[in-house]
């Protein structure tokens, strides 16, 4: 099968479907390949731009804040490269921040078209409650996931687990959360735990997230768990109720509202570990985003050839489950991941990118494609400066166009986006989703300009 595209993006990811929406939101033909279930839909629901700085164990007061100390002092960070000056080779840190910002309203405009609508801005950092019970810096949370009361010193808080879900511990969650605001002097009355039972419905054990989402989707299902909870609020006084992140694939808005009627509190979702409901409904989100724009996505389909000429990329070649495509495009955008998503592989003779097999780089821009994983490890493994594999990827320009050792630009109409960049540890720096978004709607710029141009 041979497919013709204005652009052709390698990666279903956020950085990837960002990237297709955006160019096709342009007016070009868009086809974007997706090998599979990538990072995007494992998220925790939370969007972080950047919650520490490299080397900081505080979090930063907001994300503008991060944004400017980032460009001051870290040249080469992906967001650096958004405001770089080439020939001076400074950072403009207020053209950084302004396309950032830019980017991520235009974010949460698209994913709200889809019903998923989100809280924070990059003027404050805000703290997620995760299914420990820690908190978490982050800007932007799904809607369900927030109250700003949370902590006030008056309210009764009741962690709510289920019985046969074992991905979320209520008692041990409300623990930590009792012992983090004591240490700090802060936060509610009382913290206390409860389990419901929803036996009728479902097993007694070994419930999945997705078992419960698709359950709290359904009119039976919501007003079983609100049943269940009433006596333990109205027994407790209960202000605040928080459950796990299942509260349902499509209409998890509407159902904590009709909750929050019926218990007479509020309800909110921790956070979410893998697998992840909230970030099934963020990919989810964002592949309807492409589609209302007019782009194309064809999953399970990977990448195994490529075809260059000169300095352009020519054309892809994918195998899917039952058929290979060929797709030609005037420009590329690859935006595959690091590990989890495929875009970097190691093995004992180095690191490699996937696709192209460009030149993989650290942080520093020093290239490890014949550097060991092992050797880019530190024997501690949980620092506050992290592991230097997890700034591994490839080097780009400042119009985001991979690079080699020498500087020069692997092709011309190839951009790179998300995870698979160096310079960043979206680990320790809780910038993961942030870049993916800015590189993304940056690099499909880029390929919308580099395809005007050719067509024309």
């Amino acid at each position: 099968m041979e497919i013709a595209a204005d652009v052709a993006v390698i990666g279903g990811g956020m950085a990837g479907l960002v990237a297709g929406t955006v160019a096709s939101q342009a007016g070009l033909s868009v086809v974007v390949l997706s090998r599979g279930h990538g990072a995007t839909a494992d998220c925790s629901g939370a969007i972080d731009v950047i919650g520490y700085l490299p080397l900081a164990t505080t979090p930063t007061v907001s994300a503008i804040e991060g944004l400017h100390l980032l460009a001051a002092l870290h040249v080469l960070h992906p967001y650096s490269i958004l405001g770089l000056e080439r020939e001076s080779l400074v950072v403009d840190g207020d053209v950084v921040v302004k396309r950032v910002q830019e980017t991520i309203e235009w974010f949460l405009s698209t994913v709200a078209e889809s019903e998923l609508r989100h809280v924070g801005s990059l003027d404050s950092t805000i703290m997620a409650c995760s299914p420990l019970g820690t908190l978490k810096p982050t800007a932007l949370l799904q809607q369900t996931m927030w109250s700003d009361s949370l902590m006030d010193e008056d309210n009764v808080v009741m962690f709510a687990g289920i019985r046969g879900y074992p991905d979320f511990h209520s008692g041990m969650a409300a623990k930590t959360f009792l012992e983090e605001r004591q240490a700090l002097r802060e936060g509610p009355r009382r913290v206390i735990n409860c389990t419901v039972d929803l036996s009728n419905l479902l097993p007694v054990s070994n419930l999945s997230a997705i078992e419960l989402a698709r359950l709290f989707d359904t009119e039976e299902g919501l007003r079983h768990l609100a049943e269940s909870l009433q006596s333990h609020v109205e027994g407790t006084g209960a202000s605040h109720v928080v459950l796990p992140p299942v509260l349902g694939l499509e209409h998890a808005a509407t159902a904590r509202s009709e909750l929050e009627s019926r218990l007479g509190a509020e309800v909110i979702e921790t956070i979410s570990f893998p697998p992840s409901i909230p970030g099934t409904r963020l990919q989810a989100a964002l592949e309807a985003a492409l589609e209302r724009a007019g782009g194309r996505l064809l999953k399970g389909h990977e990448v195994v050839g490529t075809e260059t000429s000169k300095d352009r990329v020519t054309g892809i070649k994918a195998r899917g489950p039952r058929r290979s495509v060929s797709v030609t495009a005037k420009s590329y955008v690859l935006a595959t991941g690091k590990f989890v998503g495929g875009g970097l592989a190691g093995d004992e003779r180095g690191l490699r990118e996937t696709v192209f097999g460009l030149q993989v780089f650290d942080g520093d821009r020093m290239s490890v494609t014949e550097t060991r994983p092992q050797k880019l490890t530190d024997l501690t493994w949980v620092t506050e400066r992290g592991h230097r594999l997890y700034t591994c990827g490839i080097g780009v320009d400042e119009h985001l166009r991979p690079v080699g050792l020498d500087g020069r630009v692997y092709a011309a109409n190839l951009f790179g986006a998300g995870a698979v960049l160096a310079g960043y540890n979206y680990i320790t720096e809780k910038s993961g989703l942030g870049v993916a978004i800015a590189t993304g709607h940056a690099a499909a710029i880029e390929a919308v300009n580099f395809a005007t141009e050719a067509k024309s």
